[in-house]
């Protein structure tokens, strides 16, 4: 995905383009790696058919549920969260059960809803939405709350992330983790303590802050780390920085990469990676945070993205 799209319209430019179906060259493999000891769950476009996907011990991944994306499976590993679109247009949240039964929808709202993550305690999930409330002048993105089982959805914070990326939670389920546009251009990776009785936060703090488009935070499985992607014209790079701040890491400097997710050991990164100079057919890889190269995980023609290891400890 180019950069320049990334944030200002941010991750939902890739929401709502990233389900067409687009295809890649012939000549590109069709390959998953069937040696893997963690499934994975993602985003892809297989034989023509977008939808979200689980790799399995044969070298072709598994349908779970057809036209949705932005996978999250729940802490448990026994339900998955993901988006769709809905028959007026707009995105809303779903679940179901991890083999695709039993779907559910659980936001139904004239605004798009996306981005969901989990609580660490599964009770919880916090999303995106253009929801307007009273007071708001336009629509714009914002972070909210609502149970896991559905119902009522309120509003975490007034400020305006101006992004559409989404919010992940750290281990202990105590904050979340988020990214930000600030009005002059530059973007931010805070935390803030979250309060999911008053759907409030409190304490927020800016870990990261610089004139790149920085996005999708997630905290490693110790608590203890931030990979985040950080994108400008030229490319987009993979980054770590500290729960407490300082200087950030950076993993990977070359191409375009964007969605990292820590690996259940918390030793490797699982992201998405683009593979044409279109940015159009993109691929799974992961990278080895002691070092080496990326390594490709799934190569089929198309968008496969948003890859996520199928254990409870990769949140």
């Amino acid at each position: 995905m180019p950069a320049g799209r990334m944030i200002a319209i941010a991750t939902l430019g890739f929401v709502l383009t990233g389900m067409s179906g687009c295809t890649a060259s012939p000549e590109r493999q069709h390959t998953a790696n069937a040696s893997r000891h963690e499934p994975i769950v993602f985003y892809g476009v297989i034989d023509e058919a977008p939808g979200i996907y689980q790799t399995t011990t044969e070298s072709k991944p598994i349908l779970i549920t057809a036209r949705a994306n932005w996978p999250e499976p729940s802490p448990d590993g026994r339900h998955l969260l993901f988006q769709r679109r809905s028959d007026a247009g707009d995105l809303d949240l779903w679940r179901c059960a991890i083999d695709g039964s039993n779907p559910r929808r659980l936001t139904s709202h004239p605004a798009h809803e996306y981005l969901p993550s989990w609580s660490p305690d599964g009770r919880w999930i916090v999303f995106t939405t253009w929801r307007l409330e009273e007071g708001d002048l336009e629509p714009a993105p914002h972070l909210y709350l609502v149970a896991s089982e559905g119902g009522t959805a309120r509003r975490l914070m007034a400020e305006l992330l101006g992004t559409s990326a989404g919010a992940t939670w750290t281990p202990d389920g105590r904050s979340i983790v988020f990214g930000m546009k600030h009005a002059n251009g530059d973007s931010s990776i805070s935390i803030a303590s979250i309060d999911t009785a008053a759907a409030s936060i409190s304490d927020r703090r800016e870990l990261v802050r610089d004139a790149r488009s920085n996005g999708t935070p997630v905290v490693s499985p110790d608590g203890r780390y931030i990979a985040y992607y950080s994108s400008d014209d030229a490319a987009s790079w993979l980054m770590i920085v500290g729960i407490d701040g300082g200087p950030p890491r950076p993993v990977l400097t070359e191409g375009f990469n964007w969605y990292p997710r820590w690996s259940p050991d918390g030793r490797r990164l699982i992201f998405t990676r683009a593979v044409s100079e279109d940015q159009e057919d993109l691929d799974i890889y992961e990278i080895d945070l002691a070092g080496g190269p990326p390594r490709p995980v799934i190569e089929f023609p198309g968008r496969q993205a948003e890859a996520r290891y199928l254990n409870s400890s990769s949140r």
